[in-house]
């Protein structure tokens, strides 16, 4: 297996990441409309929006030409952009996340808390749901190792109330255990994203038989 890691920092240095995204999303809805004339039924999926692609595409324009080329219902397709990609440019960045989200789309912010996470940043962005990134279970089980493990506990408790108080549906990566599950449940998180809950698998493995 090649991990995205070995290759989509190269994509990226190149300025050919777009080229990957747009394939990506062309191929998840030329797999959805399959399913759909197979009876076997659509479900939300979930797509990546590279900071590279606000400068190279209308990424709006883009995303609802593919969609509607698959006939895909744009409420089942969720663009997910990164915290780094809104720190970047956040006044153009918000501008075309509104834009995407005006066309039906929904917005996710992927990756929060792995840079300078700013509150008003989160506040002022058009998103429906803040995905935590897979640090805060990571420092929570460095800091267990120590013999604590109140402190992340807290903070990622604090960090799921602000969004749930701003009306931001929440998502925590890295969950690999079920006590990981527990601490997630406890602090409020609404979904849970991990190897715990199933690895990446082929979607011949995944899908029901028509």
């Amino acid at each position: 297996m090649l991990s995205p890691a070995e290759f989509i920092p190269v994509l990226e240095e190149h300025h050919l990441i777009s080229a990957l995204d747009q394939y990506m999303l062309k191929e998840i809805c030329r797999e959805a409309e399959e399913r759909k004339q197979k009876g076997i039924g659509m479900v939300p999926i979930s797509f990546n929006v590279s900071r590279d692609d606000f400068s190279s595409i209308d990424v709006a324009a883009v995303i609802c030409e593919i969609a509607d080329s698959y006939h895909i219902p744009h409420e089942l397709l969720v663009a997910e952009i990164t915290e780094s990609a809104f720190s970047a440019d956040p006044e153009y960045i918000s501008a075309q996340a509104e834009r995407i989200h005006n066309a039906g789309f929904q917005i996710w912010m992927d990756d929060f808390g792995s840079g300078y996470s700013s509150l008003v940043m989160l506040q002022s962005m058009q998103v429906d749901l803040v995905k935590l990134d897979m640090g805060f279970l990571q420092t929570y089980e460095q800091e267990k190792k120590n013999g604590k493990g109140e402190h992340s506990a807290a903070m990622l408790q604090a960090v799921i109330r602000l969004a749930n108080t701003l009306g931001l549906h929440t998502l925590c990566e890295g969950a690999e255990t079920s006590e990981h599950v527990d601490l997630l449940k406890h602090a409020g998180c609404e979904y849970v994203q991990g190897y715990y809950l199933g690895k990446p698998s082929p979607l011949s493995a995944i899908s029901p038989q028509a």
